[in-house]
């Protein structure tokens, strides 16, 4: 396992809200500018994201960031870049299961969001296998403990500090080093997740149990 060097260290302009909901205080951090290379889509039986790579930049300091805010709920508004009015067409957030939050209120809370309070995020960046793991290329193999959820057009990953690094492993190797993520058989580079320990295959309430992520330079 080897770090990423510092010209791949990772930084995101964030906004801040802290929103007191359900008798607590919740914090959510999203990107102070979404970048536009980042469109995600609920397909049968998969969730297909494409990036850019500076969307893709963007997605793997969002991954670390949610590795070590265990307290914090990570948002990224990525309706914004397409026709809302398309089904099919999510948002994504990170969510920590310690938090015990409850989607159906996911509504409610995201409109108490404000403008929020401008923020630096420079999460430590993931540690990259040195060679991929054909296992973890195995969506219905994979141990993650990230769990896919979804719901108000939203797709949730919910999991653990352990579950996002490893899934944020193949994230950033994608940013750092996509032509070791280069399929042959579709031309393209791209990683695929899959849906934590559920044996079904499939996430909850239906949610497809696969994240396929595709490097798109000509996205925007």
């Amino acid at each position: 396992m080897t770090p990423m060097t510092d010209d791949t260290a990772l930084s995101l302009q964030t906004r801040i809200s802290n929103v007191r909901h359900g008798g607590r205080d919740l914090r959510v951090i999203r990107p102070c500018h979404l970048a536009p290379g980042i469109v995600l889509r609920s397909r049968p039986k998969v969730l297909h994201m494409e990036v850019d790579r500076v969307g893709l930049e963007q997605l793997a300091a969002a991954w670390s960031l949610a590795v070590f805010s265990p307290r914090s709920i990570i948002f990224l508004p990525l309706r914004q870049n397409t026709d809302r009015s398309r089904a099919g067409e999510l948002d994504l957030v990170f969510l920590h299961s310690s938090l015990q939050f409850r989607l159906a209120q996911w509504t409610q809370l995201r409109s108490r969001l404000g403008t929020g309070d401008l923020h630096t995020a420079k999460p430590a960046p993931p540690v990259l296998p040195t060679e991929p793991d054909p296992e973890r290329w195995r969506p219905r193999q994979s141990r993650n403990g990230v769990v896919f959820d979804s719901a108000a057009q939203t797709l949730f990953l919910v999991g653990t500090r352990d579950g996002f690094r490893v899934t944020g492993s193949l994230a950033g190797r994608l940013h750092a080093d996509p032509e070791a993520c280069f399929d042959q058989s579709v031309r393209h580079s791209c990683v695929m997740l899959g849906c934590g320990r559920r044996r079904s295959g499939t996430g909850r309430h239906g949610t497809p149990g696969i994240l396929h992520i595709q490097l798109t330079p000509t996205l925007t």
